[in-house]
């Protein structure tokens, strides 16, 4: 019952946001009939030397009246039958009459902003549900490496999972020769450059599609992805380059992740930015939109430490791999 009432109070909200011409309308006419009433007002009051009939011929003499004349000056409509006859309430009808004419080019505009959002939504939705989903796809491939080799406590935010210290978590402790938990099995080395493969592309065809409907923001976001972030082509393919030049040259590098990528928090932050994107779109489009729309990524909870992931490079085969390293680099200067 809650979500309904606060849907419907964000409705009206909307609504009344969009369409505030005809608030203003309502408070010009009610403003502009107090004032027209305020002579007839203050002689029921006992203010003798106030003259209504001195103000309007006829006077106004009711509040139905102050109304009715309010909503005729401000219309334009002028019947002729009150007509203010002091300098003081022509100025007032004269300005209520202009507010009224600016009021109703803000109802035009509002009306034509309204018509071309209409023609818009199926479109924008379309452009949501795709980021939405290269989004999650991409907060779901650091999720798997963290949960697959960190021996640490999930982080409990995107941020958290996608700051600084998490990142070289990942790099230090993935063993590219171990297997991540998908089918068919595979290791990391084929894994890794596969997702970041299909996410690259998924993000052009979001550019190709959807430029004409796209935010702004979230187009600078996956442009700068693919530019010079986690999806750019260098990232892309440079695993597989590093690794069968090391096989060519012999090079023993050693297999955590941190020697073939150099991921930081600065190549990872349009992540976060797409992410809170899609929590902002999901909101306004629960508004207005009539049909249901899926969620953003949600955080998992993860209960426990898992002190032994099945892709956490060993302190014994770490440590071997840094000493044929060493050696190696040895001969080479030798």
């Amino acid at each position: 019952m809650k979500h309904i009432v606060r849907t419907k109070m964000d409705r009206f909200n909307f609504f009344r946001a969009r369409h505030k011409y005809i608030f203003q309308y309502g408070q010009i006419i009610v403003v502009a009939a107090l004032i027209f009433y305020i002579p007839k007002l203050l002689s029921l009051l006992g203010i003798y030397e106030i003259k209504p009939g001195e103000f309007f011929d006829p006077g106004i003499n009711t509040p139905i009246d102050a109304i009715y004349f309010s909503i005729v000056s401000i219309t334009t409509l002028g019947f002729g039958d009150i007509n203010p006859t002091s300098q003081i309430m022509r100025a007032v009808v004269a300005i209520e009459v202009l507010l009224g004419i600016i009021t109703i080019g803000q109802a035009l505009h509002s009306i034509t902003v309204k018509a071309e959002e209409d023609k818009r939504l199926p479109h924008r939705l379309a452009a949501y549900e795709d980021v939405r989903l290269l989004t999650c796809r991409l907060i779901s491939y650091w999720k798997d490496i963290y949960l697959q080799s960190v021996p640490d406590k999930y982080p409990d935010t995107l941020k958290g999972l996608l700051s600084q210290e998490s990142i070289n978590k990942m790099a230090m402790c993935l063993d590219l020769d171990a297997k991540p938990s998908v089918t068919p099995p595979r290791t990391w080395w084929q894994w890794l450059p596969e997702q970041l493969k299909n996410m690259s592309a998924m993000a052009d065809k979001i550019i190709e599609r959807h430029v004409q409907v796209l935010d702004p923001m979230a187009y600078s976001y996956i442009h700068s992805l693919l530019s010079d972030g986690v999806l750019s082509p260098m990232k892309v393919s440079i695993i597989l380059t590093i690794r069968q030049s090391d096989q060519a040259n012999g090079f023993p590098r050693p297999t955590n992740y941190g020697n073939y990528l150099a991921d930081n928090e600065e190549s990872l932050r349009p992540i976060i930015s797409l992410d809170e994107w899609c929590r902002q779109e999901y909101e306004a489009l629960g508004i207005i939109s009539k049909h249901p729309i899926k969620k953003p990524f949600v955080v998992p909870e993860v209960k426990g430490v898992n002190k032994s992931p099945a892709s956490l490079i060993s302190q014994e085969k770490f440590q071997s791999q840094l000493q044929k390293l060493a050696e190696f680099r040895a001969r080479d200067k030798a």
